[in-house]
């Protein structure tokens, strides 16, 4: 979402509290493993597809609606369910394709979600640094009805 003003921080804390309190925790599953970006340059993202299901979808619904009425979203981007699993930082000297030793019978291909992150990613030339600024437990239903 780029770069945010502290009365923006604010109102992403209020949505995600409220969408939070309308989605319920749900399993995620995963679909396969990818490379970003395709074409002519050399991968730099390694990430792995998840099976977009209808509670991850509903909460990035929710999340997007959201988000755009309280003016937070300005792109028409689709949402692509994945996790970014590495990073390679560009350089002159080629070190070779991602290694993709994942083996699927380690038991990752289902966890429970629970809570919503809302996390900063800072992209620094020794590499990325993530802070979570926030972060609320998946207390509703499936129809948005708050359990409490």
């Amino acid at each position: 979402m780029g770069f945010r003003c502290q009365d923006d921080m604010k109102a992403m804390f209020d949505v995600g509290r409220s969408v939070a309190n309308r989605s319920e925790p749900f399993s995620l599953g995963y679909r396969g493993l990818g490379t970003f970006p395709k074409g002519r340059r050399e991968p730099r993202i390694l990430w792995a597809g998840l099976n977009p299901s209808d509670p991850l979808i509903n909460l990035a619904s929710r999340l997007k609606k959201d988000l755009t009425q309280a003016g937070l979203i300005t792109d028409g981007k689709k949402f692509s369910p994945h996790v970014t699993l590495a990073r390679r930082r560009p350089s002159k000297t080629s070190s070779g394709p991602f290694d993709l030793n994942y083996n699927g019978s380690k038991g990752w291909n289902e966890w429970p979600v629970r809570e919503l992150y809302l996390v900063e990613s800072t992209l620094k030339p020794a590499g990325p640094i993530y802070t979570v600024r926030g972060s609320w437990k998946l207390t509703g239903s499936a129809d948005g009805l708050n359990l409490k």
